[in-house]
């Protein structure tokens, strides 16, 4: 892992670097190495079980292929590095998660993390950043706008609304 880049509601997003081996299965990966962001989902499994709108998001988000949405790459699982066994196993289909032998300890506490592609700012950084040079062309505002419309009409499209729109959700590749 590499640095902390965002926290939601759901969970923690850093980056991380993928080092790819010949045997790596993760075709979708086009480079040796990537970056990669890696949102860790933290809530109380004890006391609240898996929430359900988490459970939402993760359905939604693996199952959209849309070049204005980030793309999932996995959903993994395993259990907390303070616990006695440790085991880690994902999914190279994000529609798809796995979960650890079922020989481990009840103890645990499973820890589930989201892989995605990495995308370099939010609109967030980058209207911080342009209030303190120079504002958005025209075009430029245009560009980004169109995209994140189609972006929602994807989402429209199968009966999803967002309801958390805004600069710091709003992801800008270069």
């Amino acid at each position: 892992m590499l640095d902390q880049v965002g926290r939601g509601e759901f969970g923690v997003v850093r980056r991380a670097r993928l080092k790819r081996k010949d045997s790596d299965s993760c075709n979708d990966i086009a480079e040796d190495t990537a970056t990669l962001a890696v949102k860790e989902l933290v809530f109380d499994f004890k006391k609240e079980g898996f929430p359900v709108e988490a459970l939402r998001e993760l359905s939604i988000i693996s199952s959209m292929q849309h070049p204005n949405i980030v793309k999932v790459i996995a959903i993994a699982t395993g259990k907390d590095s303070s616990s006695s066994s440790s085991s880690s196993s994902s999914s190279s289909s994000p529609s798809r998660s796995t979960t650890g032998s079922s020989t481990e300890s009840p103890q645990a506490l499973p820890k589930w993390y989201l892989v995605m592609e990495s995308v370099d700012h939010s609109l967030k950084e980058l209207i911080a950043g342009a209030a303190e040079t120079e504002p958005f062309r025209e075009g430029q505002v245009k560009d980004l706008v169109l995209q994140l419309l189609r972006a929602l009409a994807a989402l429209h499209a199968r009966g999803i609304m967002h309801r958390d729109v805004k600069p710091a959700n709003i992801l800008v590749t270069k």
